[in-house]
């Protein structure tokens, strides 16, 4: 797709969801339906979108990117009444889609995610990923407790959760603005019957970020009924939030229940309100950071135990989730042959990710070896190929592909390339250790 072809989606100068659309990206590639490649935010769609189409696009987005724009055929929108409505939205249909373009570090473990607890009085809590267990059990430290006291635990369950964030700090700024509309509870201890005569309401509940649980305000129902619309909003449906609490208030309006209608009112004129465009300014920075390299290398002696590994570097760091190792079938001293076997084997697994750049152990010849596989598979276009020839004390010498993918990523093909030669090496060194252990 080109900057002309924008001119026919008719982009709206709104706030909204964008999805770039292109074929299909798991064999056969070809045929069938459009296919969503990626999906972004914008406070702008019009503006947004169009600065995809920059000349210095390579430089300012990243390679990554890049092959997405190149593979895009057209373009969908969905517009939002504001940007915190789209980061939502955005995430959601993230999750549900799991695009191939969006960064695959948006699982990872140590990323923030929102969670609502399931409790009677639930709380919503930002925390990491890695904090909940497999069981969907969340281990609250001292810290998110609120409490002063080292080491104190408490464990509970988790009813909902939202994300991953791969920007914590966009995701403490947008709950704060959450907050603002739909007050909840997060570190304060409930009311107590018993002890009422020494509680004090927290200091949340004073600025009126808290519906009072700890004092005692508000009944357990209603605060479900709170908590259940605040996870409608947080699902990207401001719309049905903004009808339903349109109803209520002219439920409680002809009940004559007006401080109820009052308090919805001004959750109504909040949402129409919400100031949030800095949400957006993270953009470019986080899609730079999903730039996926991926290095090849393999490992023997005299041809005997031959292994391959496949190593990943993401945002410029080693991201060890994602290595890979295989055992080479033929035990020959042909790197070649070896590289062949595990680069197709590679690329029948589209499931761990699309690299956008490769590095092959070597010279023109590996570069041969690997770009033929992706020409076959459709994939010439979308990834790039470099090979690093090393000396005799294994250090990279010279990198052979691309002038500007070798400019652009210099350090990080280095690394992955070092990275691989280390994996490989630890890999068959173990594979031979074991095949010397004597059999009973």
């Amino acid at each position: 797709m080109i900057l002309k072809d924008l001119d026919k989606f008719k982009l709206p100068d709104e706030s909204g969801v964008y999805f770039f659309m292109g074929p299909p990206l798991t064999p056969p590639y070809t045929g069938g339906e459009e296919n969503i490649l990626y999906i972004g935010k914008a406070t702008s769609l019009k503006s947004r979108v169009k600065s995809y189409f920059d000349n210095n696009i390579l430089h300012t987005r990243g390679l990554h990117i890049a092959n997405m724009v190149s593979l895009a055929k057209s373009i969908k929108f969905e517009t939002t009444r504001s940007v915190l409505e789209a980061l939502l939205l955005e995430q959601e249909l993230i999750k549900k889609h799991k695009p191939k373009f969006n960064s695959e570090a948006k699982d990872d473990k140590s990323f923030f995610v929102l969670v609502i607890t399931k409790e009677d009085f639930p709380r919503v809590l930002l925390v990491r990923n890695k904090d909940i267990d497999k069981e969907n059990n969340l281990v609250l430290k001292s810290k998110l407790l609120g409490k002063k006291v080292e080491n104190k635990k408490e464990i509970v369950k988790v009813e909902k959760t939202f994300g991953p964030y791969s920007s914590g700090q966009s995701a403490k700024d947008a709950l704060k603005l959450i907050r603002k509309i739909f007050p909840f509870r997060d570190k304060c201890d409930l009311y107590d019957k018993k002890k009422s005569w020494q509680k004090k309401a927290c200091f949340s509940y004073s600025i009126g970020l808290c519906l009072g649980t700890c004092a005692g305000v508000i009944s357990k129902t209603k605060y479900q009924n709170h908590i259940e619309r605040l996870i409608t909003f947080l699902e990207g449906d401001g719309e049905k939030v903004r009808k339903d609490l349109e109803k209520d208030m002219q439920t409680a309006s002809d009940k004559l229940e007006f401080e109820e209608a009052q308090r919805i009112k001004e959750i109504l004129f909040a949402l129409e309100h919400i100031r949030d465009s800095h949400l957006i300014n993270r953009d470019i920075k986080e899609e730079n950071k999903s730039t996926r390299i991926e290095a090849f290398d393999i490992a023997h002696m005299s041809g005997q135990n031959r292994v391959g590994v496949m190593v990943v570097v993401q945002g410029g760091v080693p991201n060890k989730s994602q290595y890979k190792k295989f055992k080479i079938s033929k035990d020959e001293n042909d790197d070649l042959e070896g590289l062949k076997e595990l680069f197709l084997r590679r690329i029948k697994h589209l499931e761990w990710g699309i690299p956008d750049v490769v590095i092959v152990d070597g010279d023109e010849r590996h570069i041969n070896v690997a770009e033929k596989i992706l020409i076959e598979n459709n994939l010439d276009k979308t990834v790039k190929v470099v090979a690093v020839t090393k000396n005799r004390q294994h250090k990279a010498q010279k990198i052979t592909g691309d002038k500007k993918i070798v400019e652009e990523f210099q350090r990080e093909i280095t690394l992955a390339n070092s990275e691989a030669h280390r994996f490989a090496i630890t890999y068959h060194k173990n594979l031979r250790k074991k095949s010397f252990i004597p059999k009973n």
